[in-house]
């Protein structure tokens, strides 16, 4: 998952590539980064946030 800079994507959303998933894969990994997106806002998950 990938988090865009603020000046990209200003509700900073984290995001999975779906690009070479199959359509039902792609609405899955989807739910999961919006899901993931949640728990993360609530400080519920130990991440660390690279730079790229």
């Amino acid at each position: 998952m990938v988090l865009l800079p603020p000046g990209l994507d200003p509700a900073q959303n984290l995001r999975i590539n779906t690009y070479f998933m199959t359509p039902a894969e792609g609405l899955e990994a989807e739910a999961l980064a919006e899901e993931t997106t949640v728990k993360w806002r609530a400080g519920l998950l130990d991440v660390e946030i690279a730079q790229p």
